[in-house]
């Protein structure tokens, strides 16, 4: 739950994987796959590239996630219906930056 936003120390615990519905499943996989192979060391340097955007999609509402699949190419439109506010301008910049800078560093 809340978006993986401890997972990292969760994988510690001896988690059964993650619950959540963070934009990047694939990044969750990576840190299950990570922790179950006994490499919490990995699973840990993936969680940590990733904190900022797991961070980030933490903000009320759904107007970030649907953002991030908007950018993904997963949906064609990220507005949200009201009375939900929209994402703003430099929301959705610092967003895409932010989202670039990840995925040139790829996990």
């Amino acid at each position: 739950g809340l978006g993986a936003l401890y997972g990292g120390f969760d994988v510690e615990q001896g988690t059964d994987g993650f619950m959540t519905g963070f934009a990047f499943p694939e990044v969750l996989m990576a840190i299950d796959g990570a922790a179950r192979a006994g490499n919490v060391e990995r699973a840990h340097a993936i969680y940590a590239q990733f904190l900022p955007l797991l961070v980030f999609e933490q903000q009320p509402g759904v107007g970030i996630r649907k953002e991030v699949y908007r950018l993904r190419g997963l949906i064609e439109c990220g507005r949200v219906r009201r009375p939900a506010p929209q994402v703003s301008t430099v929301a959705a910049a610092a967003l895409a930056a932010q989202i670039e800078r990840l995925l040139y560093d790829p996990f």
